[in-house]
């Protein structure tokens, strides 16, 4: 019986340390030249109407040059009844759709990758204000959210016609594979659990009813692209909800899909309720799911994909190697860089770009704008070539922080002779402090990355060098860029405080004894970090924030987190408080009043 948790010990040789992930898979005749998926994920790169643009062709043309054996589309929407969720989401619900995902599927195709595609329905869970919103029955996806509408038994014939004709289209434009998703609180997925379905017609009920829509669906799939075409299924292993369906119900639910015609079951967990475990960020440990794909692979006879947060390439081939699933596929470590699954295989982790789980591309997503990525300028831009310079000049930048480092490997690609001055002895700037934290190591491999990146790029390195204006280094250069990023300055209520008041950077470093009582004035993504740091070795903390929230630069994700972290490390959080003034031993604030 395979084991159904990678063991976290060990690892293959380094000559063939991820053979597992390299070798080859035969699908039902069709051959993925290795165990390594591009997973579904949305980047609003389609235009408002759901067509494809040249942005989207270009992103998925690079995916599938990276080296996967297996690339699937972000979720496309099917029809005009509710299913689509995102403001540019890619489309396959019309007929005028197929040119431009034949383009998607050929580009895939030119780096030897299998193409595919997912096709859902967003149900209750829409991005969008705009109506219809239905679901299986009126219950909103969280508290305050709009309550969906329930939808008829017409309606529901209608949606199991869009999903198979939207199949259809996608089979017509070239696609080897698609994707129903039928997880992650969509559509499909609200059917199947008891905590969103309180139908009592035939697709309520029991459970048998409750899988009705789902069979329905993968059924008419398969009979509209026959056999020529793989069909996958994106399934929980766990609702992660109260009342919701656990892993013995999914392999029920995976047999009975199997028995419908799925070739292949891409395991995940939660709905948007549970969207800190779903896209976790750095603060939590990698492939939680893993252990409910395992219990899939046990339960039917078709391969099964492990994904959700899978990064560490050494753990992804353990997955595979140890049984506990047959492929694995990475959604933003593939979005962080495009040629990931080959550097993997190629044994070249120190130049991978890595994603570090700052969710940038999420929340921007969710936000209605193109998803960008904080560590790889390049993603979203594919179609924009480092054009080289006209005229190659000597430039210096100063500061050896992502922005420097980015500026500096951009100028050396394009040409130019590049110094780059940083007077710290080490790289990394402010990333390099954050990775002493030990909720942040993983930004560990992005430092490992800008070394690699730079000692094989052209770029002179000058470390240890302060640099001001009357700077030799100054002169003798053409093109001067300052990436020294921002500089703390004491507010008028701390400058003439008896206490001591120091920036973040420094008070990560001083040795606070443990019983300490501290203030931290901003709720920012630093302050809450610094906080729950200084709590952590036991140190009385107290944060402020003027605002009612976190501010800005904390997404949705990171407030979720960073609130669950912060109360049980006993941080003290006071919102709308503002600090008025600070004496030896105590600190003064005041309630902010809004109108």
């Amino acid at each position: 019986m395979p084991r159904s948790t990678p063991d976290p010990q060990g690892a293959s040789s380094d000559t063939d340390r991820y053979q597992a992930l390299a070798g080859s898979l035969d699908l039902r005749g069709r051959i993925l030249k290795n165990r390594l998926v591009v997973a579904p994920m949305c980047t609003n790169y389609a235009d408002p109407e759901g067509n494809v643009t040249p942005q989207l062709v270009e992103y998925y043309r690079a995916r599938g040059w990276g080296g996967a054996g297996l690339v699937i589309t972000e979720i496309a929407f099917i029809d005009a009844l509710g299913s689509r969720g995102f403001q540019a989401q890619l489309g396959a619900h019309r007929d005028r759709a197929i040119p431009g995902l034949n383009q998607i599927a050929e580009a895939i195709r030119e780096g030897g990758a299998a193409a595919g595609i997912q096709l859902g329905h967003c149900g209750g869970q829409r991005g969008l204000a705009e109506p219809p919103l239905v679901s299986a029955s009126p219950i909103a996806w969280a508290p305050g959210k709009p309550v969906p509408k329930q939808l008829t038994i017409a309606q529901i014939d209608d949606i199991v016609a869009a999903f198979a004709q939207a199949a259809q289209r996608a089979a017509a434009a070239g696609f080897d594979l698609i994707e129903i998703h039928g997880a992650h609180g969509y559509l499909v997925n609200a059917f199947l659990s008891p905590a969103l379905n309180r139908r009592r017609d035939r697709y309520g009920g029991s459970a048998g009813n409750r899988r009705r829509f789902a069979i329905e669906v993968a059924r008419a799939v398969r009979d509209a692209i026959g056999p020529g075409h793989l069909l996958s299924f994106r399934i929980n292993g766990d609702d992660l909800l109260p009342g919701g369906l656990r892993i013995s119900d999914y392999q029920i639910v995976a047999r009975a899909l199997v028995d419908a015609g799925v070739d292949l079951l891409h395991v995940s967990a939660g709905t948007y309720r549970a969207m800190v475990r779903r896209i976790s960020p750095i603060y939590m440990a990698e492939a939680p799911f893993a252990g409910l794909a395992g219990a899939i692979k046990q339960a039917v006879s078709v391969p099964v994909i492990a994904s959700d947060t899978i990064h560490d390439p050494a753990l992804a081939n353990r997955i595979v190697e140890q049984g506990v699933a047959d492929l694995v596929s990475m959604a933003r470590p593939n979005f962080a860089d495009a040629e990931l699954p080959g550097k993997i295989l190629a044994g070249r982790d120190s130049v991978i770009i890595p994603c570090i789980r700052c969710n940038t591309c999420v929340a921007r997503e969710q936000g209605g704008k193109r998803a960008y990525c904080a560590v790889n300028p390049a993603t979203g831009r594919e179609e924009d070539q480092a054009v080289p310079a006209s005229r190659p000049r000597r430039v210096l930048v100063i500061g050896g922080g992502p922005a420097g480092i980015e500026c500096a490997l951009g100028a050396a690609r394009r040409g130019h002779a590049v110094t780059l001055a940083e007077r710290a002895s080490v790289l990394g700037g402010q990333i390099a402090r954050a990775a002493e934290l030990p909720f942040k190591a993983p930004l560990r491999r992005l430092c490992t990355y800008y070394d690699a990146a730079l000692r094989d790029s052209t770029v002179a390195l000058k470390l240890g060098v302060a640099v001001d204006a009357e700077s030799r280094l100054i002169a003798d250069h053409e093109v001067v860029v300052w990436a020294t990023g921002p500089r703390w300055t004491k507010p008028s209520i701390v400058a003439a405080a008896a206490m001591p008041a120091i920036d973040p950077i420094e008070a990560l470093g001083r040795p606070y004894p443990s019983g300490s009582r501290i203030v931290v004035i901003g709720a920012t993504m630093i302050g809450a970090e610094l906080a729950w740091h200084l709590a952590l070795r036991g140190c009385g903390v107290t944060l402020i924030e003027r605002g009612s929230d976190f501010a800005a630069d904390v997404n949705l994700i990171y407030r979720i987190a960073l609130t669950e972290h912060l109360a049980e490390a006993g941080v003290e959080l006071r919102f709308g408080m503002e600090a008025l003034a600070i004496e030896a031993g105590a600190f003064c604030q005041g309630r902010i009043e809004t109108v």
